[in-house]
């Protein structure tokens, strides 16, 4: 059988088959340094879907950049959660945090607040952004 011939074919000759894949391991390496990641999946999208009309009318209309990471940080009190908000805004590669102060004034007790707007950003003592 073929795969008998091929079994034995590559314990025969396994120092070949090592030194093979060793150099075509290699080669691997070194060409994976050139591939590009296109972390922007809306280029996937064809251009005449609804989807990217859609996209491109978020765009239009709030004139930032579409949220694409969503941090959850437990055990945080409003002010630790302020605090680390700056620190995510320091990052070079973060352009923008929303986040409760943006929504509401943090002057006002949060019990006073909407409910609804404060409980999908900080929730049980969970900040999210």
């Amino acid at each position: 059988m073929l795969g008998d011939k091929i079994i034995n074919g590559i314990v025969k000759h396994h120092k070949l088959v090592i030194i093979i894949f060793t150099i075509l391991a290699a080669i691997s390496v070194f060409l994976s340094t050139g591939v590009k990641t296109n972390f922007d999946l809306s280029s996937y999208i064809p251009e005449e879907a609804d989807s990217t009309a859609a996209l491109e009318k978020m765009q239009e209309e709030f004139g930032e950049a579409l949220p694409n990471v969503e941090v959850a940080m437990p055990d945080m009190t409003v002010s630790e959660a302020l605090a680390f908000k700056e620190k995510l805004l320091a990052l070079d590669s973060v352009s923008g945090v929303l986040w409760l102060d943006d929504q509401l004034d943090l002057a006002v007790p949060l019990d006073l607040q909407d409910q609804a707007t404060v409980e999908s950003f900080y929730k049980d003592s969970v900040a999210l952004y």
